[in-house]
């Protein structure tokens, strides 16, 4: 295990700079308020919603939240660098496991290798771990679920083990339940004829466990599916982002292929080795191979939402195919060398002190939300520091990261639907959105341009509404903000602001002066229409 303090030293002395992804904190808003007696809730008056991907990563969320409560840019940082440091130590305990490490030095120094070149060699590697989205947590929670199959699948540990986490894999990254189908599948047919009956048994005792966990799930949130996934099929998430997805999902799957090809390819020349060798780990490999080369083609064709960096969402196939190399490894290595004792327990205290050394090497040692808006937020939401300081309790906006956590105690609606239940599962209908929660502020981003029509056109809306309309290549954004809204003559003065240093840096003086006259106009005749692009 000492490739781990090497991979620590390595991944934070070069990736300091790495950016915290702005979703990253709405798993701090949802931690405060689950820590305040309300729940798993975004909006308190609204009750528990589905709304993360990953509920188990609240496990990190907390803690990071306890050690951080007024600062929630500092929680979210020390999520992802947790969450980092646990997922370094996870794969590389995986690969010295599928390796079979312990049993000859040549096979750990082939596992030391594989460990240390497989993030050197993805650009993007840094941005998806660091970031402090879930996607490191789930991918630990992977490897340790497949270093439990390793173990049942060699008769060194009951496959008990494999049904009792499948719940928990689910409620940590829904999609990875391919695993557990695979988990499943492997030992029957490992098992043969003679072990049917306790497969048949493990396989209905883990259908149980699923059919608990989705009714516990549908009771407590009226889906046991996340929101983000409803909002797809329902809201108008996929609507807006559907073609964006579509245009550059053949790059997400590029830049994975570029990180991770030789992986793959790797994985496939191990198999067929394992194949033609007549291995006893063949089956095994033969089924992790094609669980991952099934979670690949799912998550090309079959995700359309796009939170962070998009080829995170293909990291959670990576073990598998790790473990499959590893057997492939293990086969063509066979000549015993062990490993002392003292020399692991030794690697073990080298990589917990890297590990403590990492932490004090997160990439904003003096993040706090106000430079966090500085550095990120403020092309997303414009003047939203002085938004906050007008006590505002009715909000609304398409991307609600960094909002959620500078307005703890508003009702911010997310009107993606991805923390929405009624939204991702209805779609957005502007009537009654306008008439139940009477948004004094809305943030209606242009990637969500049927939302930003369907309200201009409710009867009304111009006449209640002052509009800003931001644009430039950062900026794409149709800002609302109700006439009799608390602290509005602050707020107009704010956007209006933003409006004018865009028409003077975007337009020549003359085309900004035309603009102004233009809006100036029309606000006196009181027929000011929001531009379209």
């Amino acid at each position: 295990m000492s490739v781990v303090a090497l991979r620590c030293y390595w991944f934070f002395a070069h990736y300091t700079s790495a950016k915290l992804v702005d979703d990253a904190l709405m798993w701090q808003r949802y931690a405060a308020n689950l820590l305040s007696g309300h729940g798993v809730s975004w909006n308190v008056a609204d009750g528990p919603v589905y709304g993360l991907t990953s509920l188990g990563y609240l496990l990190v969320a907390i803690p990071a939240h306890l050690l951080a409560p007024t600062n929630a840019v500092r929680g979210a940082e020390l999520g992802g660098i947790g969450s980092a440091v646990l997922y370094l130590a996870c794969s590389s305990a995986l690969i010295f496991v599928a390796c079979g490490a312990g049993a000859s030095i040549w096979r750990s120094g082939a596992a030391f290798v594989l460990a240390l070149i497989y993030p050197l060699l993805h650009e993007g590697f840094q941005l998806v771990l660091v970031g402090g989205m879930d996607t490191a947590f789930s991918c630990s929670l992977v490897c340790i679920f497949l270093i439990l199959l390793i173990r049942a699948y060699e008769g060194r540990l009951s496959a008990w083990w494999l049904v009792a986490l499948a719940p928990l894999l689910y409620v940590t990254r829904p999609e990875a339940g391919l695993y557990v189908a695979a988990a499943l599948i492997v030992m029957l047919a490992k098992r043969g004829r003679s072990g049917m009956r306790q497969s048949a048994t493990q396989i209905a005792v883990c259908g149980i466990l699923f059919a608990i966990t989705l009714l516990g799930l549908k009771s407590v949130f009226k889906t046991a599916i996340p929101l983000p996934a409803l909002a797809k099929s329902y809201g108008h998430y996929t609507d807006n982002f559907g073609w964006i997805y579509r245009m550059i999902a053949k790059e997400f799957l590029g830049n994975y292929l570029i990180g991770y090809g030789w992986l793959i390819l790797l994985a496939i020349g191990m198999s067929v080795i394992l194949v033609r060798r007549r291995a006893e780990s063949a089956s095994l490999a033969l089924g992790l191979l094609t669980t991952g080369l099934l979670y690949v083609a799912y998550i090309h064709f079959g995700v359309m939402q796009i939170m962070g960096h998009g080829e995170r969402f293909f990291f959670p196939t990576v073990p598998a195919f790790l473990v499959v190399v590893g057997l492939g490894i293990r086969a063509l290595v066979q000549k015993p060398m062990p490993v002392s004792t003292a020399a692991l327990s030794a690697a073990g205290v080298l990589a917990l002190g890297a590990s403590a050394l990492a932490l004090t090497g997160h990439p904003h040692p003096d993040g706090t939300l106000e430079s966090f808006f500085n550095q990120q937020g403020k092309q997303v939401w414009p003047a939203l520091p002085i938004v906050a300081a007008q006590g505002l309790t009715r909000t609304a906006a398409t991307d609600v990261g960094l909002m959620g956590v500078m307005m703890p105690s508003a009702s911010i609606v997310d009107l993606a639907g991805l923390n929405d239940y009624e939204i991702a599962t209805q779609g957005f209908r502007a009537e009654e959105f306008l008439e139940k929660r009477q948004p004094e502020l809305i943030y209606c981003h242009l990637s969500y341009q049927s939302i930003s029509d369907a309200l201009v056109d409710a009867p009304g809306f111009l006449e209640d509404y002052e509009a800003y309309h931001l644009i430039e290549p950062a900026t794409r954004l149709n800002v609302f903000v109700r006439r009799d809204a608390p602290g509005f003559a602050v707020m107009d003065m704010a956007f209006a602001a933003e409006e004018e240093s865009l028409l003077d840096s975007k337009f020549s003086s003359k085309e900004a002066l035309d603009r102004r006259f233009d809006r100036q106009l029309a606000a006196t005749q009181s027929l000011f229409t929001v531009f379209r692009p």
